[in-house]
């Protein structure tokens, strides 16, 4: 079984969900977001390929993700639980400064805007 470098307890705090019933949806939306941001990072951030893993407190152990890897995951783990359709009557703005720019800060040569 695979290993994140968030728990899905951190991901529900984030996204403001308190019901268990959707723990399943979170466990799905954990993978995706890591794997999403590895990519755009560069690398992997799962356990088996040289990733961290998440200890019982939530702690990281081994080779730590980057505060600012994790933070991108829990923002698109947020994101896509609140917006679950492709599309939407609303309309939706991109937060400045956000997942790319998180992403950006890992990625070799990556210079700020």
């Amino acid at each position: 079984m695979a290993t994140y470098p968030i728990t899905r307890e951190q991901a529900k705090d984030w996204a403001r969900e308190l019901d268990d019933a959707e723990d399943h949806v979170f466990d799905g939306l954990v993978a995706t977001a890591t794997i999403t941001i590895g990519e755009m990072a560069g690398s992997s951030l799962i356990v088996g390929e040289g990733a961290p893993v998440v200890q019982a407190d939530g702690d990281i152990a081994d080779n730590d993700v980057p505060e600012n890897l994790r933070h991108a995951i829990l923002l698109l783990v947020s994101h896509w639980f609140h917006n679950r359709e492709a599309v939407s009557e609303k309309k939706l703005h991109e937060v400045p400064v956000g997942i790319e720019s998180l992403v950006g800060l890992s990625k070799c040569g990556w210079v700020g805007a």
